[in-house]
């Protein structure tokens, strides 16, 4: 599996130490751009999105806003193991980008913490793979879905 590929090579592990399965959590993102491929009104009216969220016909902002708070924790969740792994604490943690970068700033001597730019990027680019590898498989389901109809 595509997706089982892409954490693994992220993070370097399909799950962590509290149990969290982060296929499951590729899975429920790539819902969450299936939900965001089909668009919304805004799309063609981007006036719209200057309008308060409480305003009837604007579920895309309150929409946003959770699906946003969502990704947020998934990144925080995977980015925490992959802290707790550079650490080398963890038994059975294998190499990835995250924890190789991470490991590399700790050898350096840098401080790993929320204020460190090179730490925020590691942050942000590690879950750009897990992003991109759900939104290429979440891809893959609808052309294959399409295909089928035709």
């Amino acid at each position: 599996m595509l997706g089982k590929t892409v954490i693994e090579f992220a993070y370097g592990r399909n799950h962590d130490s509290e149990g969290n399965n982060y296929l499951e959590r590729l899975h429920h993102v790539q819902q969450l751009i299936a939900k965001v491929t089909f668009g919304y009104v805004v799309d063609l009216a981007t006036f719209l999105k200057h309008l308060p969220s409480w305003l009837p016909g604007m579920k895309f902002k309150r929409d946003a806003a959770g699906w946003k708070a969502e990704t947020d924790k998934t990144r925080d969740l995977l980015f925490a193991q992959a802290v707790k792994d550079s650490n080398g604490l963890e038994a059975d943690a294998q190499p990835s980008y995250s924890v190789n970068a991470l490991r590399e700033l700790r050898e350096r001597g840098e401080e790993i913490s929320e204020t460190n730019d090179t730490v925020e990027a590691i942050k942000q680019s590690g879950f750009s793979f897990y992003s991109a590898g759900a939104e290429t498989v979440c891809l893959g389901y609808i052309f294959s879905a399409i295909s089928e109809c035709v």
